[in-house]
């Protein structure tokens, strides 16, 4: 059977076991150990190295941790190695099937909220890590990708699905990638050593599978690390425990303008108004333009415009150009257009 012909069968079945990967994605059971360890050994044989010290941690920055502290003994890092495994795009390259259908396909499937998880997860690790750690040449080496483990798992699993259709050879490793990920919620291979991360024992989402939790953390490790999110946006864990303890420079200096946006709204956008002294530059049925001089030495002051949502009835404060000088013309801007470009939309 040509492989053209399988891809509606291979759409069918990703789509039926997709509750099922995304399940295991999100399970907060402790790890089978002894079928993570048997798997990793699998996957080391079928890339041609030795069997690996494996290492187990409670949580990805226990896991780091010890990555750094063994640093001379951990062998070349493997990571990117493991990567290409798990990318689609050797397999489209090689394949005699539609790029166009398959990439449809890939978009499709790979649409979920697992990864997004993965990301935060991940951030805030490499946050914890560079705040402790000087990422001097005596430690760059150890700070390649680290590989997910249970959040990756809806994407090797359509990879296998995919390599097994197609008769790749790299499906027999996919195979053993699958069952190591399934059990673990990070993993961070080297030559000689393999660490290893538990799954996280506390997760919390919204009802669209986001991380969130406005009143602690939104993941919980063995050892008591934790995660902060809001609607699958990434946050400080002041912002969700100790939103008293906020301050203005801290929101002015958030570069993301997602967090910054809801670390207004924990502050208060009133409250901030107040308190960066902020003057009304004008004011119409779009909006509110202020000026804000948080810092003295700053270059110029912050413009921003305040606006309603008529959808929730919620305010915001958008930052917007500092050459801004009207509210509507700061709100077109927010949606990419002039102010003269706006105002016809907004009659209709």
């Amino acid at each position: 059977m040509k492989p053209q012909s399988r891809i509606p069968e291979l759409k069918d079945a990703m789509q039926q076991f997709a509750e099922k990967w995304t399940g295991i994605g999100l399970s907060t059971d402790p790890a089978n150990r002894p079928e993570a360890e048997t798997a990793i050994y699998e996957v080391y044989r079928l890339a041609g190295y030795s069997p690996p010290q494996i290492i187990w941690a409670d949580s990805p920055v226990a896991m780091f941790e010890a990555a750094i502290h063994r640093k001379r003994e951990v062998g070349k890092g493997l990571s990117l190695e493991f990567m290409r495994y798990l990318s689609s795009s050797g397999q489209i390259h090689n394949a005699s099937v539609s790029v166009d259908v398959l990439m449809r396909l890939i978009y499709c499937l790979h649409e979920n909220s697992l990864e997004n998880i993965y990301r935060i997860i991940h951030g805030q690790c490499n946050a914890a890590m560079h705040a402790k750690y000087t990422l001097t040449t005596q430690f760059r080496p150890i700070f390649e990708p680290v590989l997910a483990g249970q959040h990756g798992i809806r994407r090797c699993a359509f990879n296998l699905a995919l390599a097994e259709v197609l008769e790749l050879e790299k499906r027999h490793l996919l195979r053993a990638m699958l069952m190591l990920m399934q059990q673990v919620g990070a993993w961070f291979p080297f030559q000689h050593i393999c660490y290893v991360s538990e799954r996280h024992s506390v997760i919390e989402l919204d009802w669209l599978n986001r991380l969130h939790n406005t009143d602690g953390a939104a993941v919980v490790y063995p050892d008591g690390w934790e995660v902060y999110a809001l609607h699958g946006v990434s946050m400080p864990e002041n912002s969700i425990m100790h939103p008293h303890t906020l301050t203005v420079d801290q929101i002015v200096d958030t570069e993301n303008v997602e967090v910054r946006r809801i670390l207004i709204e924990r502050y208060g956008i009133e409250h901030f108004l107040v308190d960066t002294q902020a003057t009304l530059l004008h004011q119409d049925t779009t909006g509110t333009l202020y000026s804000i001089a948080v810092r003295r030495w700053r270059a110029e002051p912050i413009i921003v415009v305040k606006v309603l949502d008529p959808s929730t009835g919620r305010e915001y404060l958008l930052r917007v150009p500092p050459h801004m000088r009207r509210a509507r013309e700061a709100v077109a801007w927010t949606f990419g257009l002039t102010e003269a470009e706006f105002a016809p939309i907004l009659e209709t």
